[in-house]
């Protein structure tokens, strides 16, 4: 995690933009949350912070609005639930004045003005499922085409989207193997001769399919993960045997061919 990088990106964001103390404190408190777990996303509630940083959850709430106005962070909170937060890397040193004015409006008013066209939300970032939705929510011009002049600012959203799509499928993904328990071969083969179609000379087809699986990270031959092995398995056992048949039936048909005598 670029930690001090980001430490010196904020003092020079800060020297042409107005940033408070309590907006400075949380800020820095979150990217210290952020190095603890090396991570630029994670979650942590509200009255944690507070409690943390003695503040109230009104003022948590309303500084971490400004934060994300700023350009700083993402965040998406939902009822009962941590809050879940982004450090955002590359962010504009550039705030206009007008934008400067609107937040420090905003940090008065408890809901937001909507803008004139669709822009698309911070949230989106944490919670869309896939790049078509976001793709519904480009910008539109008036004249109802894509406005050129955004044209770089959608790609570097949709670019940020997929990549975060692929932190969370293989942040799931490692987390499904957690809690996954693999079994060793001689579990494997324990539980395969229990079955009821378990003959002992598919012993070799067994073995075979558990190098198969474990070497493909437990995953089946649609990419797919293998969540319960013992399932699979039983599913699997008619297939080995049938095939196991067939390559017996192969060996017996071959014709024994003698060398013709000189």
């Amino acid at each position: 995690m670029y930690y001090l990088e980001l430490i010196q990106r904020f003092w020079e964001f800060n020297k042409t933009t107005k940033v408070s103390p309590t907006e400075i404190s949380l800020y820095f408190y979150l990217l210290k949350i952020g190095y603890d777990n090396d991570r630029y996303d994670f979650k942590i509630s509200d009255v944690k912070l507070g409690k943390d940083l003695g503040l109230t959850r009104k003022t948590i709430k309303s500084t971490k609005e400004k934060l994300k106005q700023l350009g700083l962070i993402l965040f998406q909170c939902k009822n009962g639930v941590p809050c879940h937060y982004r450090l955002l890397l590359n962010y504009s040193f550039k705030i206009d004045a007008e934008k400067s004015i609107k937040i420090e409006e905003s940090t008065n008013v408890e809901k937001p003005r909507k803008s004139k066209t669709s822009i698309i939300s911070p949230e989106i970032f944490l919670s869309t499922p896939n790049t078509l939705q976001v793709l519904q929510e480009i910008e539109i011009n008036n004249d109802g085409k894509i406005s050129p002049e955004l044209s770089q600012k959608q790609k570097f959203e949709l670019k940020y989207i997929q990549k975060y799509e692929r932190e969370e499928e293989q942040e799931q993904e490692l987390q499904n193997l957690k809690n996954r328990k693999i079994p060793s071969l001689d579990e494997f083969m324990e539980y395969a001769r229990s079955l009821e179609c378990y003959e002992r000379e598919l012993d070799l087809s067994i073995s075979e399919k558990y190098e198969t699986w474990n070497n493909n990270g437990w995953k089946n031959t649609s990419n797919r993960p293998i969540s319960n092995w013992k399932s699979t398995l039983k599913s699997t056992l008619p297939y080995l045997k049938n095939s196991n048949v067939e390559n017996t039936s192969l060996l017996q048909n071959i014709p024994n061919i003698k060398r013709p005598e000189s």
